[in-house]
């Protein structure tokens, strides 16, 4: 099988049907979308900030991050001193 491919403008104006000098009439567009598809591309969808929000908290360093500040902050509160204990409980209300 051979391909003749024609070189240079006028070639591929002549494969695309298009006169070089006065462009595309608007008579043929649509058996133009019909033989070379149409280049429409459907806009993307914004995601939600709760998404946003809940795909960021499925980081697994930052489960782990979490889960040693809140181990540290009982901890703490099991070892401190009595004047010491309602500032960690402060804490611990507003992480939860």
């Amino acid at each position: 099988m051979l391909i003749v491919v024609d070189v240079g403008v006028d070639g591929i104006c002549a494969k695309l049907k298009v006169d070089v000098k006065a462009g595309l009439d608007g008579k043929d567009f649509e058996q133009r979308t019909e033989q070379f598809g149409n280049n429409y591309r459907e806009p993307l969808k914004a995601k939600t900030w709760i998404k946003l929000f809940c795909q960021a908290l499925d980081d697994f360093m930052l489960k782990v991050l979490i889960a040693a500040a809140i181990f540290s902050i009982i901890f703490d509160m099991v070892l401190a001193d009595e004047s010491h204990i309602a500032y960690g409980k402060s804490i611990l209300l507003q992480l939860l």
